[in-house]
């Protein structure tokens, strides 16, 4: 199966050990992994700001540089979700482009779901003996129904002590209201995430990039624990 990586700017500039583990955990299952070197931001940035005229360019820009991709294997949850939610809405007036839109949503994936949904594994036989918890991403979870498929992937890693059932309620919870609730509701969640992260701070490893984390634990995402 050939797998394009869609590595986004965020792993490409701030988190590149992402994007390497990435690759290496897709190879290991069995994928024949290409980077097309044209791909560059899939406009989130300039969509969120209003600037819709430069996110379609960007966006165009990614269409083109995955036409032929088979498969496209992110490590974000985010960037996924910005092309299978906003693309269509950013072609809306040009039909061709639309359809190209449709095709890329077609084929793309979020990397938790694209392991547990296509690929159909769940052990990846990963080993990580130590205390970690599992803090979800909201786009992942609101955007593209991520919830189920990264859990699925932690709780098969051996040696790893997981505290996954304290936050599990959390995480869901954060997955599918913040950002869409009022400004009280906002700041009743932050406050929760805050007393969840000072309890848990002893040693925790969040297998995720860092939102609303209010303590300075060591910081992951899931594919860098595929081996150790």
């Amino acid at each position: 199966m050939k797998v394009a990586l869609f590595v986004t700017c965020v792993a490409d500039q701030l988190f590149p050990r992402v994007g390497v583990a990435t690759v290496r955990l897709l190879r290991r299952l069995g994928c024949e992994v290409e980077f097309p070197e044209a791909q560059a931001c899939c406009g989130q940035p300039a969509f969120n700001g209003g600037y819709v005229a430069e996110a379609r360019s960007a966006a165009r820009a990614l269409l083109d540089a995955f036409e032929d991709a088979e498969y496209v294997v992110s490590p974000s949850g985010s960037c996924v979700g910005m092309t299978h939610h906003y693309y269509p809405e950013l072609f809306a007036g040009d039909p061709a482009l639309a359809e190209r839109a449709r095709r890329f949503v077609q084929k793309s994936h979020e990397l938790s779901q694209f392991v547990v949904d296509v690929l159909r594994v769940t052990d990846v036989g990963a080993e990580f003996p130590h205390k970690v918890t599992y803090h979800a991403s909201c786009h992942a979870a609101r955007l593209l129904g991520a919830r189920e498929q990264p859990l699925a992937l932690l709780r098969a890693v051996r040696g790893l002590e997981d505290r996954l059932d304290v936050l599990l309620q959390l995480a869901f919870h954060l997955g599918k209201h913040v950002g869409a609730q009022t400004l009280d509701d906002g700041q009743q969640v932050v406050e929760v995430v805050g007393d969840a992260a000072r309890q848990l701070a002893d040693r925790l490893h969040l297998l995720c990039l860092p939102q609303l984390v209010l303590e300075p634990p060591a910081l992951g995402h899931v594919a860098q624990h595929e081996q150790v």
